[in-house]
């Protein structure tokens, strides 16, 4: 009962102390009642106690198993928290040429000013968060209090995706050959203006220049946003892109559709055509603009027609039928030199103009042509790379060398950047700072698609049970470079420096929660073994719900399903 003396009634942000009685309470039943034959209890008393701090808690709803854990290490941080009266501290900005060890021990200095509990010095650990501003490339490092670690799972076993996309180039480029595909890798919260950079560094294309699609039943559904997140694009999507002029006053944007006729109707079939010409050219030259980029598709006995059409695909008669006809009697773009903007509304260079491309085949297997790309070497680069990475065995060491590489801020995580007085997506890495004794890991298994579906990864993770290393991935699991005389000139505490130079960061594995079904419809069980600041034993024992049996193999426990591991040092720092 020595939890009792820490107990903080006052604290706003905790229970009172409920929360702590009720954990203390099912404790004592579990490990000290006197019903030997007793495998499992209900733990309703605890249930009701977490949902005076988290009220979503309070009903029979499915919930998250790592939300759950993270509400109750809080709620109990707070109910036991030694401060009563937690000082007013302000976190200062931490330049990256400052020493580093020292900004990170004077942070988890002030972080325990305020926060003084059992389950601080169990618990919890410190990141390091490095943000670049892509504008000025102010660096600003920060560093923040964890209680888990969460590890995104590499999907298929790579960290990237490939988004094949077939590129139309403009006249000039590739006259007479078939659009050509690219490979382009990409993680996974990246946006097209990303996307169109790399594009443009593969291609030798300007990124201003280029025009990203997704084609639809051979038609233009989407031009996408620099801003759309790659995460949104299905998997069977077609990516076209298109090297076109940007939006200006002198430039004309057209979309066009390939038909063909099928018996009484036309039909599409092909890749959509995106191009851009002068406003002053003439209805002559906009078809010889058509037939440089169609070139390659141009055989004996075939040939076509432009006709402007609406938004609907319905014509627009706009031009004469015979030629100095005063009468607009015509949608098929003349072969004559009037000009072409001169048939149209003057804000035809600020809207898009849609046209149809009818042909007229000699032979119906011509239509197969329509079909055709070149590869282009990226694309094999990026499957054969893609391949490897399929053939490795995903470990826990891949999920986190992955949580520290350097990630791209999305639009809504903007940064705020200090020195441009702006939010930018700044360029961000995560590194462990300070290692706890406890190490929670979450595999965050459900993948965000949209606001009403989340996807269920059942990537099998290797695990170790024994001898996870976490100092290679640890910037500064000691405070490198610092002496004791350092923390005393600081007037850091003694008990609070964390100097554990000598201490290694080695965990062994007592827990795991598995996740079984999916978002909203599963299940949860959990494998652990008994362990002691001095041992740990080799027996693994199930829970699931009622159920509580031994006889569990070390196969069984990595799987999967593996979703919270918790893993404890085996020297306590």
């Amino acid at each position: 009962d020595r939890y009792r003396q820490d107990i903080n009634a006052s604290n706003p942000l905790g229970t009172g102390g409920k929360l702590a009685s009720a954990y203390d309470a099912m404790i004592k039943v579990l490990w000290m009642s006197n019903q030997k034959k007793q495998s499992s209890m209900a733990p309703r008393a605890l249930k009701r106690a977490i949902a005076l701090f988290a009220p979503q808690f309070a009903n029979t709803a499915q919930q998250d198993s790592q939300e759950f854990l993270a509400f109750l290490l809080d709620g109990l941080h707070e109910d036991l928290n030694r401060v009563k009266n937690p000082p007013y501290i302000v976190k200062p900005d931490v330049n990256h040429e400052d020493n580093l060890a020292v900004e990170g021990a004077k942070a988890w200095d002030a972080h325990c000013k305020r926060n003084q509990s059992i389950l601080l010095d169990t618990f919890y650990g410190q990141f390091k968060s490095t943000c670049v501003c892509p504008k000025c490339k102010q660096i600003s490092v920060s560093f923040d209090a964890f209680n888990h670690v969460s590890l995104e799972i590499p999907q298929l076993g790579v960290t990237e995706r490939i988004i094949p996309i077939v590129l139309f180039e403009a006249n000039g480029r590739l006259t007479g050959s078939p659009p050509r595909r690219y490979g382009i890798s990409v993680p996974r919260n990246i946006t097209f203006g990303d996307v169109k950079a790399l594009l443009s560094k593969k291609s030798g294309i300007r990124r201003e220049r280029l025009a990203i699609c997704d084609v639809y039943q051979s038609g233009i559904y989407e031009i996408f946003l620099d801003t759309k997140n790659v995460s949104q694009l299905n998997k069977d999507d077609l990516v076209v892109a298109y090297e076109v002029d940007p939006i200006i006053p002198s430039a004309m944007h057209v979309i066009s559709t390939q038909m063909v006729h099928n018996g009484r109707q036309m039909s599409t079939l092909g890749y959509p055509l995106f191009l851009s010409f002068d406003i002053s050219l003439s209805c002559r030259q906009v078809i010889r603009q058509f037939m440089g980029r169609l070139s390659y598709l141009i055989t004996n006995g075939s040939s076509f027609q432009l006709r402007l059409v609406d938004t609907n695909g319905n014509p627009q008669l706009v031009f004469p039928a015979q030629p100095n006809s005063p009468h607009a009697t015509s949608s098929i773009v003349p072969n004559t030199d009037d000009a072409f903007s001169s048939f149209l509304s003057v804000d035809c260079a600020d809207s898009f103009i849609f046209m149809h491309i009818e042909w007229n085949l000699s032979s119906i297997n011509d239509v197969n042509r329509f079909e055709s790309i070149v590869d282009h070497p990226s694309l094999a680069e990026a499957l054969s790379r893609q391949q490897a990475m399929l053939r490795r065995n995903l470990t826990l060491d891949h999920c986190l060398e992955n949580f520290t590489r350097v990630e791209r801020l999305d639009e809504d995580n903007k940064w705020y950047c200090a020195k441009c007085k702006d939010h930018v997506r700044a360029e961000k890495t995560m590194k462990l700072w300070r290692l706890p004794n406890i190490l929670v890991i979450q595999l965050k298994r459900f993948e965000f698609r949209n606001a009403l579906r989340r996807d269920k990864m059942e990537t099998f993770i290797d695990f170790p049970l024994e001898g996870l290393d976490m100092n290679r991935f640890c910037a500064s699991s000691s405070s490198a470079g610092m002496s004791q005389q350092d923390f005393e000139d600081l007037d850091i505490p003694k008990q609070r420096n964390f100097v554990d130079n000598d201490i290694p960061a080695t965990y062994d594995l007592f827990g795991v929660v598995n996740h079984y079904g999916r978002m909203g419809f599963g299940h949860y069980n959990a494998y652990a073994r008994r362990w002691d600041e001095n041992m740990i034993e080799d027996d693994w024992i199930l829970f699931d719900d009622a159920s509580v049996r031994g006889g569990i193999t070390k196969e069984d426990v990595v799987s999967n399903s593996g979703y919270l591991l918790f893993y404890r040092r085996r020297m306590f720092a």
